[in-house]
């Protein structure tokens, strides 16, 4: 089942790039097709083909981007608004072929989503994994507010730390790769 948020996020971005302007004015890039980069992100929305390959040579002019899995697949998918054209949904279908691990927070102390956390994935013999929950980074747009931790072939997780945004901290043990979890605040051991 997708998340309210992701589908309010895909709706928002839709709505804003509707809005604004039209204007011809040369893109500052242009798109490479994967033959071109070996990228594996397919364009899902203007398609022709079985394949799924962008097979239009408009160039958008981009405002915005929003990153995370839409699908719920552990592959990180992209949403990209632009100023003079439809929002493009890049699905990551290339398939699961190393571990991952996507948490999900919540906190009723301080903000339900418990952004500004920090979470870190400790891994035994490997060097900790560390992201912030947040969903800022690109103009006008929202990111996921779940974390995605890459594993690569190493499946094996000791605990999953997290620094709360009111300072406390908890130690979450037993959590198992390739899913999404979702850990509230005050279910965890103190480190």
């Amino acid at each position: 089942m997708r998340c309210r948020y992701l589908r309010a996020l895909v709706v928002s971005l839709v709505l804003f790039a509707g809005c604004g302007q039209q204007q011809k004015t040369p893109p500052l890039f242009r798109l490479l097709t994967p033959d071109q980069t070996g990228v594996r992100f397919a364009n899902t929305i203007t398609t022709t083909d079985s394949e799924n390959v962008q097979t239009d040579v408009y160039v958008y002019n981009g405002a915005g981007v929003a990153i995370g899995d839409i699908d719920n697949d552990g592959a990180i998918d992209i949403v990209v608004a632009n100023n003079d054209g439809p929002v493009r949904l890049l699905r990551n279908q290339i398939g699961q072929r190393r571990h991952w691990l996507t948490v999900k927070l919540e906190s009723e102390k301080v903000n339900r989503f418990a952004i500004g956390a920090r979470v870190t994935v400790i891994r035994p013999g490997n060097d900790k994994l560390v992201r912030r929950v947040h969903t800022d980074s690109s103009y006008l747009s929202a990111h996921d507010v779940r974390v995605h931790f890459g594993l690569g072939d190493q499946p094996e997780i000791e605990a999953v730390q997290v620094s709360w945004p009111d300072g406390s901290k908890e130690r979450f043990a037993s959590v198992k790769c390739d899913r999404i979890v979702t850990l509230r605040q005050g279910s965890g051991k103190l480190p």
